[in-house]
């Protein structure tokens, strides 16, 4: 925007310039310049320059500043734009670095897995795929014979010794209860025919030693 002076008084643009002839005679000032604003201002000759001079002076300094403004607000917005686009980026690296992080622990996770499928195939099919059930059936099967035939030899060898014992116990078993009054036969592992016959013995014991105990107790006092 080009200058242009204004009033000084109202400082409006209605005003007009014109030259004054009247003063031609002088050698030293061959016209003058008068300022006529419609406010009622008058400027003449060097006043008027110098109120030009002096405004187109402030204007230039404003246009200055206003230059320099205008550079330091561009200034500000490339560096603003320039550290939006910095996070921006530094953003972006942010969600990249998580995503790759947790593509390897996947991975991770799913080599691990198959790893432990691998070893646990080993362990239950075996080197040769056979599997560990079958193969320690074919085992024991194989061994039970072993077993069968060693375990003969100790049965063999013990039955002299049961037929010896088996023959007092039949005689054992002839023999009548010991409790007086019963004609059964006694079991081959005790006295008695029965558990009854038992207890009434055991009843008989314990009233005989009660007895005993009050008779000595009347005996001392």
């Amino acid at each position: 925007m080009a200058f242009k002076m204004i009033c000084p008084k109202c400082e409006g643009l209605d005003y007009h310039v014109e030259r004054d002839n009247r003063t031609f005679g002088a050698v030293a000032q061959a016209f003058e310049l008068v300022f006529h604003c419609r406010c009622g201002k008058q400027m003449f000759g060097e006043l008027l320059i110098k109120e030009y001079e002096k405004q187109k002076r402030e204007y230039e300094g404003a246009e200055n500043t206003r230059s320099r403004s205008v550079t330091a607000k561009k200034a500000q917005r490339a560096k603003r734009d320039e550290e939006k686009a910095d996070l921006r980026e530094r953003l972006d690296y942010g969600k990249r670095f998580v995503e790759d992080r947790r593509k390897e622990q996947a991975q991770a996770e799913e080599a691990s897995r198959q790893e432990q499928d691998r070893a646990w195939r080993e362990k239950v099919e075996g080197p040769t795929g056979t599997p560990a059930a079958a193969r320690s059936s074919a085992g024991a099967a194989a061994s039970k014979p072993r077993a069968t035939a060693r375990s003969a030899e100790p049965a063999a060898e013990a039955s002299p010794a049961t037929a010896q014992s088996a023959e007092p116990a039949a005689d054992a078993e002839g023999e009548e209860c010991a409790w007086p009054g019963c004609e059964k036969p006694r079991r081959s592992n005790s006295k008695y025919c029965c558990r009854a016959c038992s207890n009434k013995n055991a009843r008989a014991r314990h009233k005989t030693r009660t007895r005993s105990a009050k008779q000595g107790k009347t005996a001392a006092a």
